[in-house]
């Protein structure tokens, strides 16, 4: 699995809303720089950057930031709005609630709720779409939103200690380990993701000027795994590759 890549799975699901009306399939492909033949390739894969802006191309012609996945639209700016009212809430479990009502709004066949069993926090979905790929597809794009959401407002990638699916384990399932987590169960009773219920309590870290480098990013942002770029690790690591590797500071000059 090429780092930086997304599956031609994700490319499908996409566009499957515009199946059926080449004019605008061709029309959003070609925004993106996305061949036509690439649709007929399972194997095949897409920088980061193509799947972003085909995510965007498809968002502009349906006016659907969720892509049809959906039966009701999720007009384009919903996800901003859904955002702007994060930053101020204090906590990640806070954050998580208003974001879940936000969505509940938005949203007809798809809800998700937070839970707290023990020391595990979860993540869970409620999915209502019929067509099993479909469902399948709209649940994996829920919680690439969430996921995404979580780690940004905390400013570090939360580890997802477990992934479970109501639905049969699908062909592209290798693709949840770089998404989710690595310890996962399909056809199970409920879908979710649990993580330790002490990340709960992380402040919301992201101010104005990081909602704004984030919605600049999306959807690459959201889909691909966060990264901190403005976090302490990333300060120093672009402060090494400014020298010479002889002229690296000690660790304590460095600290």
């Amino acid at each position: 699995m090429e780092k930086g890549t997304i599956s031609n799975v994700f490319v499908r699901g996409a566009v499957a809303g515009l199946r059926g009306d080449a004019a605008r399939l061709d029309r959003v492909l070609s925004a993106a720089g996305v061949s036509a033949e690439l649709l007929n390739t399972p194997e095949a894969r897409v920088p980061a950057e193509r799947f972003a802006a085909l995510w965007l191309a498809v968002a502009q012609e349906l006016d659907d930031e969720f892509l049809g996945a959906d039966s009701r639209r999720m007009k384009r700016g919903s996800f901003a709005l859904v955002c702007q009212g994060l930053i101020h809430t204090g906590t990640l479990e806070r954050a998580i609630q208003q974001a879940l009502r936000g969505f509940a709004v938005i949203f007809d066949d798809l809800r998700g709720e937070l839970t707290i069993a023990g020391a595990q926090a979860g993540l869970r979905v409620t999915n209502r779409v019929a067509d099993p790929a479909s469902r399948i597809f709209a649940c994996e794009l829920f919680l690439v939103l969430l996921r995404g959401l979580v780690c940004w407002l905390a400013g570090r990638r939360i580890p997802f200690a477990r992934g479970t699916f109501d639905f049969p384990r699908p062909a592209h399932s290798a693709e949840y380990h770089a998404m989710f987590t690595s310890d996962l169960a399909f056809d199970a009773p409920e879908t979710g993701l649990w993580f330790d219920a002490r990340f709960l309590q992380c402040p919301v870290v992201q101010d104005e000027a990081g909602l704004k480098r984030f919605l600049r990013d999306a959807p690459q942002s959201v889909f691909m795994r966060y990264k901190n770029t403005d976090g302490r690790v990333a300060r120093v690591r672009r402060r090494l590759r400014l020298l010479d590797g002889d002229k690296w500071p000690t660790l304590e000059a460095m600290a």
